[in-house]
């Protein structure tokens, strides 16, 4: 099973090579004879070498280079030598709530704020009970489009499983239509019930919000969906 994925890995990695500008193609040549050096196991460093890959691939894209991420390729090595490795967390409940708390965050600050600034009573202004079903449903749709369309897109991404295009259509428009239903139907609930907060409540759980999916991203490094 390990040479499998061995062999997985090699063939990406192939790949995302040739994807690599000169300079951080001799970044990987020195790296490698780094790795080479170490005590670590022809799997481990693979894997290493793939996942440093990886992030070489998507730091050229947004102009960042080898050094500016991982400095000279003894020091990369020493930190893969010192630091261990902390994994995405890719838990499908914790991604949700991330995306949720993302989406009840914009829309308490979007609530509260153009109370604030509009002077005309017919602004629009959702009940805590709107701004919650709203979040929940479009943290759930956000985690569907991660899971079907955006991982396949990332360097290095086994595109081989990714679903066919019907079928992806199929269920984001399907996601997509059944959570503007529910933003329409959730924004129809009595306000004897679905309280409409006032401005500065609003602006405080927006950053209430704010602050515990930051803390929560912090503690189980979490990469949801929405602005990771």
């Amino acid at each position: 099973m390990e040479q499998e994925t061995t062999k997985s890995l090699t063939s990406q990695d192939q790949q995302l090579e040739q994807q690599l500008t000169k300079r951080n193609s001799q970044f990987v040549f020195d790296l490698k004879k780094a790795l080479s050096s170490t005590n670590f196991t022809a799997e481990k460093q693979e894997q290493a070498l793939h996942d440093i890959l990886v992030q070489l691939v998507d730091g050229q894209k947004k102009g960042i280079t080898a050094r500016q991420l991982f400095g000279t390729a003894t020091e990369c090595v020493e930190s893969l030598q010192t630091k261990p490795k902390v994994e995405e967390n890719k838990n499908t409940g914790l991604v949700i709530l991330d995306n949720s708390l993302f989406l009840f965050f914009f829309l308490a600050l979007m609530t509260g704020g153009l109370s604030l600034l509009s002077k005309s009573t017919n602004t629009m202004v959702y009940g805590i009970i709107t701004m919650i079903l709203v979040s929940v449903s479009g943290g759930y749709i956000f985690y569907l489009m991660d899971k079907y369309i955006y991982q396949y897109s990332r360097p290095g991404a086994d595109k081989s499983k990714r679903p066919k295009m019907v079928k992806i259509i199929a269920i984001l428009v399907g996601a997509f239509f059944l959570w503007f239903i529910l933003f329409a139907l959730a924004t129809m609930i009595p306000t004897s019930i679905n309280i409409q907060l006032d401005p500065i409540t609003n602006i405080v759980l927006a950053a209430l919000a704010f602050g515990v999916r930051y803390l929560l991203k912090r503690k189980y490094n979490i990469k949801g969906t929405i602005m990771r």
